[in-house]
């Protein structure tokens, strides 16, 4: 189980440096407070002594005040959610989730999942996944041809990602890689950004996974996280940038592989012509 002090002072760093990092500068518990309870839809407001304690690194937020944080300041959700999860794990995670007695759940952990709105999906070390979140069968169900709710529960998303086809083969390849790193410990974290779009928008999401350990087992914590509002435009244009040097990549490399054939077409013909040479000087000499 995680420290307590250590996460903690991680949530408290992370905290003042995205406040820092959004409004330029290190606003008092008064304006922190009051941009919180602007927020706080669907949980308590907060005192200027609660975000004391936040900032230093003295109290961790709850569940629902954490999920209203991660909204408002964009911090890295999984830093936080691992620790939340191992800390209310009451029931054993199993792979026959989905398919055997619904009590193998993790009750305390899933009102947290559920809490947020990220889509979130815990993968056994073997890639079975064995927990997800309403946001998660959400996105899925309004994302599926006939709208049919799908949690993918007792299926293995490994194999999901090895065999997915067409222009998100390489996108899902690379997650299916970084979630097998993770799990081996290879990896603390993994992190991809990917587009994902749909018939009716252009959409760019960060895909991140990190371990959990539960009962001496590794698990991996995959989420994903929708880039709105202008960090959308950034995602656009860092997209397109990656493109245009991807294809001037390729374009490199082809005129590379043009270079090559034409140096391999002079060095035939000049093979070609010592050997004419050598025949005419050996006529000669007949």
């Amino acid at each position: 189980m995680p420290n307590r002090h250590k996460t903690t002072q991680r949530f408290a760093a992370a905290f003042n440096a995205s406040l820092y990092k959004k409004y330029k500068t290190a606003p008092s518990n008064v304006f922190i407070a009051t941009q919180f309870n602007l927020r706080a839809h669907g949980t308590s407001t907060v005192s200027t002594e609660t975000v004391r304690k936040w900032s230093k690194g003295l109290a961790y937020p709850s569940a629902s005040h954490l999920t209203a944080i991660v909204d408002w300041l964009e911090l890295n959700p999984n830093d936080f959610l691992v620790d939340l999860m191992a800390k209310h794990q009451i029931s054993p995670l199993s792979e026959g989730v989905g398919k055997n007695d619904a009590n193998l759940n993790i009750i305390s952990s899933q009102q947290i999942l559920d809490s947020l709105k990220l889509e979130i999906a815990v993968v056994a070390s073997s890639g079975i996944i064995v927990q997800v979140n309403k946001a998660w069968i959400k996105f899925f169900t309004e994302n599926s041809i006939n709208r049919v709710a799908e949690t993918f529960l007792g299926k293995n998303y490994l194999t999901v990602c090895d065999h997915t086809l067409g222009s998100e083969d390489l996108n899902a390849n690379d997650m299916g890689s970084g979630i097998r790193k993770v799990l081996r410990g290879d990896l603390k974290e993994f992190t991809l950004k990917y587009a994902c779009h749909s018939p009716q928008q252009k959409r760019w999401f960060i895909g991140r996974v990190s371990p959990i350990s539960h009962n001496s087992r590794i698990y991996a914590v995959v989420s994903h996280q929708v880039i709105s509002g202008e960090n959308s435009r950034k995602a656009k244009l860092l997209f397109e940038g990656e493109e245009k040097a991807k294809r001037a990549g390729e374009l490199v490399i082809a005129n590379e592989d043009k270079a090559a054939r034409a140096a391999e077409l002079v060095i035939a013909n000049t093979e070609l012509l010592f050997e004419g040479e050598e025949k005419a000087k050996r006529a000669g000499e007949l």
